[in-house]
């Protein structure tokens, strides 16, 4: 009987999993559709239609996984359910919203699974006849409480955009007033010799400008593709709050209706519940409006699968239990941060442009060699060392390695230095230099 019960609660869950799934994919669809409307037209997620057909399948997954956590253990249900979705979340991604996937991204969710597959084969089944009002205010259970608290703030207020980031930024500002002041002065200067060079074109009648070259990586860009992360591990770390809140909720419930009606703490983890789906809800969406589900979602999985057995473990903890079989149940834990590791990497079609790969491509642009092709390789004739634009090039490499905003715009914009009038050009400024 009491496998029987196991094995509903387990298929409840991998159908939760499937309708969350789609319901998380149609949210991201609302938001890749807003954020394609002009600046004025967007709205707030909360006030399109769409995103609401996907939250309804959200809040019918909570109520299956409501009702799984009531016939199986906690640990069972976590794994079970995020180790499905997360199949189904390369399927549906790939399919509905026409996302890429990378080498990085398979085995970042292969490994998750694993991880999820190993607490679903060491779950132990659901714990009876305990005083559930004593065991969540248990000293050691009030302790991990707190670090899981502790990690949902970290990571909130390593987010660019919150309130102690905002006051980091000003603080270190301060530090670097006297190191900004120099900068803008060797701006001013670097400006002073582009008109020069502009004056000196003139007279030259060089070519117009080359267009369509890339523009150098910002500190917006890097800091949304590191927020879409943070907004996931805190959303997925809430979300582990809400499967032990809904998994004692449920168990009061199953241990009879009346008498938990009449109990205050029934409705205390009620009331967690709800705002606990409403928090992660919430982040989720914060961290998929800045990213690729195929990345955001599977890292809110794997904090949302390792909180929720870890979470669980804890609290149903007793003194006949084995510390021995205690850690067994929480190994899959390395599975999980190894494959967040790799998911990390992942560079979305609307990312953050990676610097090294910015510069080869400037670097490429401005002096014309193709694509992927080496010095030793056959190509257009180098310069003879020593030669005048031999001797600029390491000038252009070292300002283009340097910070965003000394970067002269001239040298993004010029036509390369092998022709002719560039000679002419470098011949010019390094007499006028002399």
């Amino acid at each position: 009987m009491v496998m029987g019960k196991e094995i509903a609660g387990a298929a409840l869950a991998v159908g939760a999993a499937i309708v969350s799934n789609v319901g998380t994919n149609l949210q991201k669809a609302s938001h890749v559709k807003d954020q394609a409307l002009p600046l004025e037209q967007r709205t707030a997620y909360y006030k399109r239609k769409s995103w609401w057909c996907g939250f309804v399948c959200t809040i019918a997954a909570s109520a299956s996984d409501f009702a799984a956590l009531a016939l199986a253990s906690q640990s069972l249900v976590s794994a079970i359910g995020g180790g499905a979705t997360l199949v189904c979340n390369v399927v549906v991604a790939t399919l509905f919203n026409k996302e890429r996937f990378f080498w990085t991204d398979i085995a970042g969710v292969v490994v998750i699974i694993g991880g999820a597959s190993y607490f679903a084969i060491v779950a132990e089944p659901k714990v009876t006849g305990l005083d559930w009002e004593k065991q969540f205010f248990k000293s050691w259970f009030l302790l991990y409480l707190a670090g899981q608290v502790l990690v949902i703030l970290t990571a909130l207020t390593t987010i660019a955009s919150s309130r102690m980031a905002r006051v980091r930024k000003e603080y270190y500002k301060s530090m670097l007033a006297p190191l900004e002041a120099q900068v803008a002065y060797l701006q001013a200067r670097l400006d002073a010799h582009e008109d020069r060079i502009e004056a000196v074109e003139g007279e030259l009648g060089m070519p117009g400008p080359v267009t369509g070259l890339p523009r150098p990586p910002s500190q917006e860009d890097h800091d949304r593709h590191i927020d879409q992360y943070l907004y996931a591990i805190a959303g997925g770390s809430v979300g582990g709050l809400s499967v032990l809140t809904g998994s004692i909720s449920s168990t009061l419930l199953a241990d009879g209706a009346a008498p938990a009606l009449e109990n205050w703490f029934f409705y205390f983890n009620v009331v967690l519940m709800v705002f606990t789906l409403v928090v992660q809800t919430h982040l989720q969406n914060r961290g998929l409006e800045l990213g690729d589900i195929m990345a955001v979602f599977p890292v809110f999985e794997a904090f949302w699968i390792a909180f929720g057995v870890i979470s669980g473990l804890v609290y149903y903890e007793n003194a006949n239990d084995d510390w021995g079989d205690e850690f067994k149940q929480a190994a899959g834990l390395p599975f999980m941060i190894v494959g967040t590791g790799l998911l990390f990497l992942h560079k979305g079609k609307d990312g953050a442009v990676q610097v090294s790969e910015a510069v080869d491509r400037l670097t490429e642009s401005m002096l014309h060699i193709p694509a992927g092709q080496s010095d030793v390789e056959d190509g257009p004739p180098r310069p003879p060392s020593g030669s005048p634009q031999q001797s600029l090039r390491p000038a252009v490499s070292s300002l283009s390695s340097s910070n965003e905003g000394i970067i002269p715009r001239h040298w993004t914009e010029q036509e390369n230095l092998d022709s002719p009038q560039g000679e002419d050009l470098s011949s010019s400024l390094l007499k006028s230099e002399a």
